[in-house]
């Protein structure tokens, strides 16, 4: 429960502590910001590109956690379509499925929800009018799972061809949904046959057990006639070994199995053809997974419903993959793209047809690449392919997503004369990676990141794409740290996969993070977890994920259990003093202070308050944050879930509660503003009843909100302000990368 803020300071005065409110005015009026993200090239897993069927009406992407976006030609690159979430409604960020009215090029659908779990609640539909530019919601009592296996089938949601009110969802693990108002109200079709929700239509392995469901519908475009519902409706369930096919001829009343139809495999997605024949892609298992086998077959409704097997190139023992994706060109019969899964021999392909399926050609063996200016995918080949797309007003123009951004070319027909396709990466704006830490030092580069499955970047130019790290590779780097009266001297530890015995989770820069040199030890536990470095760069604080806290005075060639910490303690150095080191004990929320560089630390101050109920989803991302900034003595900042943050500014030995905050979930501090002395400090939560982002200048005695209603970019988190440029504030977020904002006037 929640401990009343009157009576959290009735108790701070009954038992004599030092706390104290800071008098804090009203928040004055928000600061207008411009936001932009800090320039990667991409990272995330593109499940979903979509022409609208209308030549030029529009082309929209789906990812797995950074959100929905649409291409603006002008400008040539993505725009974000879903930043207006906002930390509460951050699950909803990982887009499960999108649909596109084909009559009407401004009515675009999401269905939102990144895991299908309890603790993150039902996913929603999203609705807009004006293709994307603003959304209107309604709920829906069922699980969403953007992020989980079979995300990169489809699509589960479409729209009527023929009567625009009407849609049809496929969900994971309850079901058919029928909305009959244009996704505004939702039913269960309770005549839909049970194999949806049996246990075959999931898939487990060691460590996961997802529902997939229905993986997609397609209405029969040859319907009765537009203001009519489409009789024939047809939907498919991510089940083998049984029939997984099912049609209905009366507008979803009922449903049968299509007879004749291939079982041995999954079906993953599903398309019309212009000619009217029903085009599936089949996989051993849902998309993205490890496929061993699959197929593409064609299926031509009628007296007869006569199935043909038009599969590239059949998978064997000695080349095992499955395909995933299919597209058409609607001008001319016969002519599409189909991509392969989990084709390691030779790399996944794009082959392309003329004929109908009876021939086809590779379009990505022997073609040119464009990487863009994007030099950390230089090494990287086209892989988790599960989504492609054929530009409806141009045949030459065609796109396919990757495990890392998107592909384009717009010499496709190139392939049909044996000529080289070439690819460009056509990925500016669609940043969708996730964050793990950020620093921006006093001197050198302006941000230092580390980010998920790839490794993290020195960042001298925000609007280029910068080179990974130099030196060390991890998987994905989680923690950061410089000495901040030495910060050319830069500590970092990070995942690594497939680790092998022997292989060390951290690494140090003696050049402000442009190389990097590996620890030659680090402490018991499984690596990775969280670094800390003095002031003046002797001393190291590591405490790994699973294990104590560790200090080294020898750039980590030998480490030293810090004395007087419980196991998963996190530490901090003190801003200014090299002897000083904080950390927070969870269990008695005592501050605990090292006054000895880390080796010994014992308890200060009073007990601060008890760390506040989760709340559930993403918002569970924080239970307590210390930070201290750079240059001041002394000076330690904290933040405690369910309550409000707390400043020192004598090593902890008192602290001072900052009226009117509340469940900080990452805050930072940046440069001086004109005329001031101490930090500006940033921070992400609620301040003044408002959820939001905010700054102040005066050490917390006023806020001003930075974000907007149009720009809360999900859940916010690694907030810090850049150590030289006031008002410039970079953050984390999950998926949508590294956003950075400078005042607008």
């Amino acid at each position: 429960m929640r401990i009343p803020l009157a009576h959290l300071l009735l108790s701070f005065a009954l038992a004599g502590s030092h706390f104290a409110l800071a008098a804090t005015a009203a928040t004055p009026a928000p600061v207008p910001y411009r936001w932009d993200g800090v320039a990667i090239g991409g990272g995330g897993l593109i499940t979903g590109i979509e022409f609208h069927p209308q030549p030029g009406a529009g082309l929209f992407v789906r990812t797995d956690v950074g959100g929905a976006y649409r291409w603006d030609e002008t400008g040539g690159r993505w725009v974000s379509l879903t930043d207006w979430l906002g930390w509460k409604d951050s699950n909803l960020m990982g887009i499960e499925s999108l649909a596109l009215d084909p009559r009407d090029p401004q009515r675009l659908f999401l269905a939102a929800g990144t895991y299908n779990h309890p603790s993150f609640g039902h996913g929603a539909m999203l609705r807009s009018t004006d293709a994307g530019r603003s959304f209107a919601r309604s709920e829906i009592p069922l699980g969403m799972g953007g992020n989980e296996i079979g995300r990169g089938g489809g699509e589960r949601l479409a729209v009527d061809p023929n009567d625009s009110r009407i849609l049809f969802f496929g969900s994971r693990d309850a079901g058919l949904w029928r909305s009959p108002d244009g996704a505004q109200s939702w039913k269960r079709v309770e005549t839909f046959p049970a194999v949806a929700t049996a246990p075959g239509a999931r898939w487990r392995n060691e460590w996961l057990d997802h529902a997939i469901g229905i993986g997609f519908v397609a209405f029969d475009p040859a319907g009765d006639g537009a203001g009519q519902p489409t009789p024939r409706i047809y939907a498919g369930v991510s089940i083998a070994g049984t029939e997984n096919l099912f049609r209905s001829t009366d507008a979803g009343a009922t449903w049968q199995p299509v007879p004749g139809q291939p079982t041995n495999l999954r079906p993953t997605r599903a398309n019309f053809g212009p000619d009217g024949a029903l085009y599936i892609v089949y996989g051993s298992d849902p998309c993205p997974n490890v496929m061993t086998d699959g197929a593409v077959w064609k299926f031509e409704p009628g007296a007869e419903d006569r199935w043909t097997d038009i599969t590239p190139i059949k998978p064997g023992s000695a080349m095992q993959f499955g395909y995933s994706a299919i597209a058409f060109d609607p001008a001319h019969h016969g002519t599409m793209l189909v991509t392969t899964w989990n084709k390691w021999a030779g790399g996944d392909e794009v082959y392309r047809t003329t004929d109908g399926g009876k021939t086809w050609r590779p379009t990505l063996s022997g073609a040119e690449w464009d990487k863009a200016g994007v030099p950390w995918i230089d090494t990287m080949r086209p892989h988790w392919i599960c989504t492609v797309a054929l530009d409806p007003a141009n045949p030459d123009r065609a796109l396919f997503g990757t495990g890392y951004g998107v592909w384009e070319t717009r010499n496709l027909t190139a392939a049909d004369r044996g000529e080289r396709v070439k690819w460009t990466f056509a990925n500016r704006g669609l940043e969708e990676t996730v964050p793990l830490a950020l620093l921006s030092p006093p001197r050198g580069a302006p941000l230092l990141s580390g980010v998920a499955d790839i490794d993290g970047f020195r960042h001298d130019d925000l609007t280029v794409s910068a080179v990974q790290h130099v030196g060390v590779r991890f998987t994905g780097t989680g923690s950061l740290a410089c000495a901040a009266a030495k910060p050319e001297f830069v500590v970092r530890t990070g995942h690594i996969r497939n680790h092998q015995p022997g292989q060390i989770h951290g690494a140090y820069s003696e050049d402000g993070g442009t190389s990097w040199k590996t620890f030659a030890a680090e402490p018991a536990g499984e690596g990775e977890g969280r670094i800390t470095v003095s002031a003046d760069g002797a001393t190291i604080v590591w405490t790994p994920r699973s294990g104590a806290a560790h200090w080294s005075r020898d750039r980590g060639a030998t480490w030293t259990r810090c004395a007087g910490l419980a196991d998963g303690t996190v530490v901090v150095a003190d801003g200014a003093n090299p002897k000083r080191f904080y950390a927070f004990d969870a269990a008695t929320s005592h501050l605990r202070v090292s006054a000895d560089g880390g080796a010994t630390f014992a308890p200060r101050g009073k007990a601060l308050p008890q760390i506040g109920p989760a709340h559930g989803g993403f918002a569970d991302g924080f239970t307590a944050e210390l930070v201290t900034p750079h240059g001041r003595d002394g000076e330690v900042w904290l933040s405690i879930r369910g309550a409000q943050l707390f400043r020192s500014t004598n090593a902890g030995k008192s602290f001072r509660a900052i009226a009117k905050t509340k469940d900080i979930h990452s805050f930072g501090f940046g440069a001086s503003a004109s005329g001031r002395r101490n930090p500006a400090v940033y921070a992400a939560g609620v301040i003044g009843g408002v959820d939001g982002l905010f700054r102040s200048i005066d050490s917390g005695a006023t806020w001003q909100r930075i974000d907007d209603d149009a720009h809360r970019f999900g859940w916010i988190y690694a907030v810090t302000g850049d150590a030289r440029v006031f008002g410039r504030v970079y953050f984390a977020t999950v998926g949508r990368g590294i956003i950075y904002g400078v005042p607008a006037e």
